[in-house]
């Protein structure tokens, strides 16, 4: 339809600290309400040490945090960090290296992106790890909100153990020059298709 449903903001507030926020536009409030804030504190490696959540969706508010034992190969979760690291936080595997998804964004803005390569990276989202593989698809110019932009396409497929449903098709565009800043994201999902501009 080409209808915004709202906006999501990634930014950096630190050199190792990334925020994503999500609002909601206002006509999609009257079915589903969302204000949710992501927030990962890295090392200077891009690896995760602390990933917290503040979601309000609807009348449900939930805070999370998942702090990243790394040199134990174990996740901690809880309400949040101090909880998380306590006796009363659950933990979970860990798989070497693992990134959290806000990571991994920043993380494969690092690598050399050229068209061919592919590379297998780690991720543990949530507690679930998994493995994100980016194909560097090749170079090609796109339209992003009416300007015309070189751009590198990148084709990001995630791999579980074990596949519930149809995995996620997903198409990145970033930028052709040094920043490799995000420009659009295409994702084919249960149930639908959505632009991510």
């Amino acid at each position: 339809m080409n209808v915004s449903a709202g906006e999501i903001t990634i930014k950096v507030e630190e050199p190792t600290v990334f925020v994503a926020t999500g609002e909601t536009a206002p006509w999609m409030s009257r079915f589903f309400e969302a204000h949710d804030r992501f927030t990962t504190r890295t090392d200077t490696d891009l690896l995760p040490i602390v990933h917290e959540r503040d979601q309000q969706e609807g009348s449900r508010h939930l805070t999370r945090a998942f702090v990243y034992a790394h040199a134990d190969n174990v996740i901690r979760i809880g309400r949040d960090a101090s909880h998380a690291a306590s006796e009363e936080g659950v933990s979970l595997p860990l798989a070497r290296s693992a990134r959290d998804a806000i990571s991994t964004v920043f993380y494969v803005r690092t690598l050399p992106l050229v068209t061919g390569d592919r590379y297998l990276i780690p991720v543990n989202e949530a507690g679930r790890n998994l493995v994100v593989v980016v194909s560097v698809a090749g170079r090609e110019r796109i339209t992003v909100q009416g300007r015309e932009l070189a751009a590198i396409r990148l084709e990001p497929q995630m791999r579980r153990r074990v596949e519930r449903r149809r995995p996620i098709a997903a198409t990145l565009w970033v930028s052709d020059d040094d920043r490799k800043v995000p420009l659009a994201l295409d994702l084919d999902v249960n149930f639908g298709r959505v632009r991510l501009e």
